[in-house]
């Protein structure tokens, strides 16, 4: 990295930078790689937060997403505009849940939205925003976990290890991504432990 990162902004510049190197397809790679993680490692929550089967509705967006893309297409509108459709199905039952919602399960549903939409248009600043939301749930799992964690500067954001360690993952994603890369399910997980 030539630049050091230390802030959100300085983030989004670098990563908008090195998304652009790569085509549309390997962007939608990359963000469901993104959604995919955030749901992963918050599978627990989400069943909790979200009434009967949307966690199921979730989990099967990006399955079929994968399915699309491991088999080197990307989806087709209609079925996009399907996804889409059982995306809003997705509603918690409960009013205050809907208003106010867990701030991980909004950022994870937030990350599969914008999957959605990142293979829908050929956008950078779409996949820049799927990276940027598991940057944003790992802050605020920080703040939670730390007290005075708040009360550093936003432009050391990246000295904590959790966010120097995701932002590492996520060049090297979208590095392999530009290079000689094999369409298998080993995808769905690579970089990550």
């Amino acid at each position: 990295m030539a630049k050091a990162i230390f802030s959100i902004g300085d983030y989004s510049s670098h990563l908008t930078r090195k998304l652009r190197s790569i085509r549309h397809f390997e962007r939608c790679l990359f963000s469901a790689w993104c959604a995919d993680h955030l749901l992963a490692t918050n599978a627990g929550l989400v069943r909790r937060e979200l009434p009967g089967s949307d966690f199921q509705i979730l989990r099967e967006i990006l399955d079929v997403i994968w399915e699309f893309l491991l088999d080197s297409s990307i989806p087709t509108v209609d079925v996009l505009n399907q996804l889409d459709n059982n995306f809003m199905q997705i509603d918690p039952e409960d009013p205050v849940v809907a208003i106010e919602g867990h701030p991980v399960v909004t950022e994870v549903m937030g990350a599969i939205g914008t999957c959605i939409l990142a293979c829908r248009r050929n956008d950078v600043r779409l996949a820049q925003s799927a990276g940027e939301i598991v940057i944003n749930t790992i802050d605020y799992e920080l703040d939670e976990r730390y007290p005075d964690y708040a009360e550093n500067s936003p432009a050391e954001m990246f000295t904590y290890p959790e966010l120097k360690a995701e932002l590492e993952t996520q060049l090297a994603m979208i590095q392999h991504l530009r290079g000689q890369y094999v369409l298998n399910a080993s995808l769905r997980t690579m970089f990550r432990a």
